[in-house]
């Protein structure tokens, strides 16, 4: 059977400007285009072709149409519907004019959107997970019910309230007593969790929803202003500073926790199947001999600057700081973390701030949601180009955030690159991602290479 995947046009305006897009299509959702959710759900399994609705012809092959401003929200439950269309004998709608899942002729859907003939066709109106999209409105709502999830993890609304459930139970744990046991000076910055439950092979726990977005999405589609971010780092320069009346239980090593990590994924990234040939790509396209030697020289640049790390001390750690882990409220006033590291309470504040950095001035979340790609120069050099804010401003603004707490913006921007080169054996899912990773580490390390603040 063919699948036509129908490419439409944005035309609601404030919705347009906003994600500055053109076609639903283009639009993140989870880390992947709609494009590229529908593809991989259909790959192998229809004839798949992308095309607009001028093009549809008007044949009798039973056929199933799908809009681009229609969306699954989970894998998995689109795949049961994609079967449950495949399998039924009848003429299927889902939507209106403006998006809509249709089973059956190209003649029959032209007759129904033209002619309001309506023939034979059922209406699906009981599909709760299948959404369409139209307005700023629709997308936030899907953004703001789906941003707490991630990787192996499952969410499930009940009232105001998500139930989270992941396979990966020690994982879940140690987020919920994380969470459940946030000192009360700082609990208003995070999720409120409860009723934490483990049954066969599964663990779970209550956590209430939060009104707004992730930071991500608002800053990968460039809709949030620079008086807004400077008010968002009010926002993190008062929790960072509450941090400091926070006791440190237990005594550490402040660097032990970010060298641990390296030595641990390069490990973990030397197994994958394609390392080879990653090591051939930064060794003939950057001024690199491989990632090996990138990793070999950021440890070298953190224990040569080992002092300016014990000077800091540990703090309370939330330990995945990145914009998407940040729920913005819809005043913009506040802020709520969420889906923290787990484990240990306590790193090295320069750890959280780096975090923050690779989403703001790093590109990571632009990589990670297809906003970026490999080019080369004329001597094959490769270098990302990114859609994304450059403006000095906004360093700035970071800069002075920093300078705030008396942090030193060379040891962040060490830091930084050592998320990047820590994150590619997490994306090796995904080739090419774990390439633009590496690529934007090495391009990174070569702006602080050279980086000695102790002395």
């Amino acid at each position: 059977m063919k699948f036509f995947y129908i490419d439409k046009e944005i035309k609601n305006q404030k919705l347009k400007n906003f994600l500055k897009l053109d076609t639903y299509s283009e639009i993140a959702f989870q880390r992947s285009s709609f494009k590229e959710i529908i593809n991989n759900s259909v790959k192998g399994k229809l004839d798949i072709t992308f095309t607009k609705e001028s093009e549809i012809q008007s044949d009798e092959e039973v056929s199933i149409f799908w809009c681009s401003n229609v969306i699954f929200i989970e894998l998995a439950t689109q795949k049961k519907f994609l079967r449950k269309l495949l399998s039924s004998p009848f003429n299927l709608f889902f939507g209106d004019h403006e998006g809509y899942v249709y089973k059956g002729t190209a003649l029959g859907l032209r007759n129904f959107l033209f002619h309001q003939d309506h023939g034979d066709l059922i209406f699906l109106r009981d599909e709760p997970n299948l959404k369409s999209i139209n307005s700023i409105f629709d997308l936030r709502n899907i953004i703001s019910e789906n941003s707490h999830s991630r990787y192996f993890n499952t969410l499930i609304k009940k009232g105001q309230e998500f139930i989270k459930e992941s396979s990966d139970i020690k994982k879940l744990e140690e987020e919920f007593s994380f969470l459940d046991n946030v000192p009360a000076s700082i609990q208003s910055y995070y999720v409120k969790v409860s009723d934490f439950k483990t049954n066969t092979g599964k663990a779970s726990y209550r956590m209430e929803r939060q009104p707004g977005m992730d930071l991500s999405v608002r800053y990968i589609t460039d809709s949030i202003s620079y008086e807004s971010l400077k008010n968002i780092f009010v926002i993190l320069e008062k929790y960072f500073e509450s941090l400091q009346g926070i006791k440190v239980i237990g005594s550490r090593k402040e660097l032990d926790f970010i060298l641990n990590k390296n030595e641990a994924r390069l490990i973990e990234l030397q197994s994958w199947a394609e390392y080879g040939r990653l090591n051939e790509f930064i060794s003939n396209h950057t001024i690199f001999s491989s990632v090996d030697s990138m990793f070999s020289l950021v440890n070298d640049l953190l224990l040569s600057n080992e002092k300016s790390f014990s000077s800091k001390g540990s703090l309370f750690s939330h330990g995945d700081l990145c914009f998407s882990n940040m729920i913005l409220s819809e005043a913009e006033d506040s802020i709520v973390f969420i889906d923290p590291r787990g484990g240990d309470s306590f790193r090295t504040p320069y750890y959280d701030l780096a975090k923050i950095s690779h989403s703001l001035l790093g590109g990571y979340d632009h990589i990670i949601n297809n906003k970026a790609s490999i080019c080369f120069n004329s001597d094959m050099t490769a270098f990302l180009d990114f859609d994304m804010n450059k403006d000095k401003s906004v360093k700035d603004l970071f800069n002075s955030f920093l300078e705030s707490g008396d942090y030193k913006p060379e040891i962040v921007a060490l830091v930084q690159v050592s998320l990047f080169l820590s994150m590619l054996p997490l994306h090796i899912d995904d080739t090419k991602k774990v390439y633009m990773l590496a690529l934007r580490a090495s391009e990174l390390i070569s702006g602080i290479k050279d980086t000695k603040i102790d002395e």
